[in-house]
């Protein structure tokens, strides 16, 4: 197993080759301490997540990066992953570890960049578009790929024209309401629980723009919270309201620890799953792991490991305009039995058939 050592900078990082991450031997780089002209002469992946090592929504696709390095020639090439905890830390925290990453790059100048999320992407990974002898390779972004390319100019289409490629967090939410649809027999409201930090106002207009040209576009209400105050108060409303059939909890960082820190999903599953007697639909496994009801979700591993796929071909020399951005391409339905039981669900043998895995 790979272990975890916090650099001098105070990052918690993981510094490894591939080799031994699933079970073989494994020799440890502690590159801070290696001679800069040592580094620089040196091929090395650079893994930059934007949240904590532990997040529901990180790791999931950082293992998917790393299998990917694994299975290929390259799987004794040092890996350095940055974690920037931008969930749980306040603002100007973050902003001094971006700061502090975007320098780590400068100083290491790795051949791949691989951004896991958002403000990875934003903060850093855009830092270094159109940088020679340098990739960067974006895994689950949820902001509009035009938002991105308006600034910093990267694509054609969905055809690189710099060096930035990578694959975007499909959400497939249409799927996800059809298999709702098919549970109750019925069509109701969707409630979108979202958390009005950066992360959560992105997935609001993803989650918009995806029903946007389906037939239930005029399903979705909107419920922003900024607090547990208000999550709380959300979650009756949406409990009283009997045309809302379930909700979508992405309340993705919210202020409330007695530390400082800001209360992440995993936090709140718990604190949502008891009060809320609606179905609650999850975005991917481990919210689903998390005690969420479940339904159809991304496969964040899988996600991760399209681009850990990029990042060997770029590796590989394949040239990066024939290495189109692309969607995740996997869901998996994902069903949570214990919340199933606390809704009183019973599911039909149609239904069940199509379940890849209960909880």
């Amino acid at each position: 197993m790979c272990r975890l050592f916090p650099d001098c900078k105070g990052f918690l990082v993981e510094v490894m080759t591939c080799k031994g991450l699933f079970g073989f031997p494994v020799f440890l780089f502690w590159l801070l301490l290696l001679p800069s002209h040592a580094l620089h002469a040196q091929e090395m992946v650079m893994i930059i997540s934007s949240y904590a090592q532990d997040d529901l929504c990180g790791r999931p696709q950082y293992l998917g990066v790393i299998q990917a390095i694994e299975e290929s020639k390259y799987r004794t090439i040092p890996v350095r992953s940055i974690f920037l905890d931008s969930k749980r830390l306040p603002p100007e925290r973050v902003r001094h570890r971006v700061k502090e990453a975007v320098a780590l790059v400068e100083n290491l100048h790795p051949k791949v960049i691989v951004t896991l999320d958002d403000l990875a992407f934003y903060r850093v990974g855009c830092r270094f578009a159109g940088k020679d002898s340098m990739y960067v390779v974006f895994s689950g972004l949820n902001r509009s790929l035009a938002f991105y390319n308006r600034k910093f100019s990267f694509l054609n289409g969905r055809r690189p024209t710099s060096n930035i490629t990578g694959v975007y967090e499909y959400l497939f939410l249409r799927d996800q309401m059809e298999f709702l649809q098919m549970i109750l027999k019925k069509k109701g409201q969707v409630a979108l629980l979202y958390s009005t930090d950066f992360m959560g106002e992105i997935l609001k207009e993803q989650v918009k723009a995806e029903l946007a040209k389906t037939c239930f576009s005029n399903e979705l209400r909107l419920f922003p919270v900024s607090d547990l105050k208000e999550l709380l108060k959300a979650v009756d409303s949406i409990n009283e309201d009997p045309e809302i059939v379930a909700y979508i909890p992405d309340t993705m960082s919210l202020p409330g620890g007695r530390d400082g820190r800001r209360k992440t999903i995993a936090d709140l599953a718990p604190v949502l799953t008891s009060r809320a007697k609606k179905i609650d639909l999850a975005i991917n496994r481990a919210f689903t792991r998390a005690g969420f009801f479940g339904g159809v979700s991304v496969d964040f591993m899988h996600m991760g490991y399209q681009a850990g796929r990029q990042a060997v071909m770029l590796l590989e020399g394949f040239p990066i305009e024939d290495l189109p951005v692309e969607n995740a391409m996997r869901y998996e339905i994902i069903i949570n039995k214990k919340r199933m039981e606390e809704l009183l669900l019973k599911l039909d043998d149609q239904v069940l058939n199509m379940v890849d895995e209960f909880l």
